[in-house]
């Protein structure tokens, strides 16, 4: 989940980039046309500033000549070209077409702008989403996982809290002989889930403990009575002279024979 929205912070922190580098373009070229059009009309104005003088000094010229030429009867004669009028009036079209072309570059040029900054616009909302969509799945899937996680550890804690606080059946023989010799390794092995494996009554209840290292010596035969059986044994405990004597008592039911319990 921190991965996903690593991920996410590091693709805003991209857009966020690309949003200012546009931004820091679309201003460049927004001053730089409106450098080329003040430029184009300082230009104007000079020529407009240059065409006034040029028509200025024809009327000087033409008012100069009609002085000369009157008193020789000759003014009605005067023709004025007006070259100079001419030129300035070119020169002021060829100024005015330059700003209407330049005009209608600056509006293209606006107009291709505002629709690269739709384009990239929409592209930047497609990959919002996209990553949106990615962070919901990957949050859902990581939802999805702890749910799945937790469901799973609740269940094996179940288990064995029950497996804990239910008993062991025990592993009935068929003989009490045979439950005896069982009884007698399991002792003789220290091995506690043997002797789960055929405990019953306080045996199965965990009364009893095997001492670490006994040596259990049984008798021959156990002394089987009705729907129980006894087995007389002496066992030699690590650390203690003396032997200890004992019996395992056995008991059957329809199920067959089980240990019920140890006495020494």
């Amino acid at each position: 989940m921190s991965e996903a929205w690593d991920a996410y912070l590091a693709a805003a922190a991209r857009i966020s980039g690309a949003e200012a580098e546009l931004e820091r373009t679309l201003t460049d070229r927004r001053s730089a046309h409106r450098q080329r059009l003040d430029e184009a009309h300082r230009q104007a104005d000079e020529l407009r500033d240059t065409a006034g003088r040029a028509e200025k000094r024809r009327r000087e010229l033409c008012r100069r000549a009609e002085l000369k030429l009157r008193p020789l009867g000759l003014a009605d004669r005067l023709e004025i070209d007006g070259s100079a009028d001419g030129e300035a009036r070119t020169d002021t079209e060829a100024v005015a077409t330059a700003l209407d072309e330049a005009e209608r570059a600056f509006q293209e040029l606006t107009r291709k702008v505002g629709a690269e900054e739709r384009r990239r616009a929409a592209a930047r909302n497609a990959r919002v989403r996209a990553d949106m969509r990615r962070t919901c799945a990957l949050r859902t899937a990581a939802f999805l996982a702890a749910v799945a996680l937790v469901i799973a550890v609740v269940v094996v804690l179940a288990v064995f809290v029950i497996r804990r606080l239910t008993p062991p059946e025990p592993l009935r023989s068929d003989t009490a002989r045979e439950a005896a010799d069982v009884a007698v390794e399991a002792y003789n092995t220290a091995d506690a889930d043997m002797l789960a494996g055929i405990a019953c009554g306080s045996v199965g209840r965990g009364d009893v403990d095997i001492p670490e290292g006994l040596a259990v010596e049984a008798a021959e035969e156990p002394d089987e009575s009705g729907d129980g059986a006894r087995l007389a044994f002496e066992a030699t405990v690590p650390g203690e002279p003396e032997t200890r004597e004992g019996v395992f008592v056995f008991s059957a039911d329809d199920g067959g024979w089980c240990l019920s319990e140890v006495r020494f």
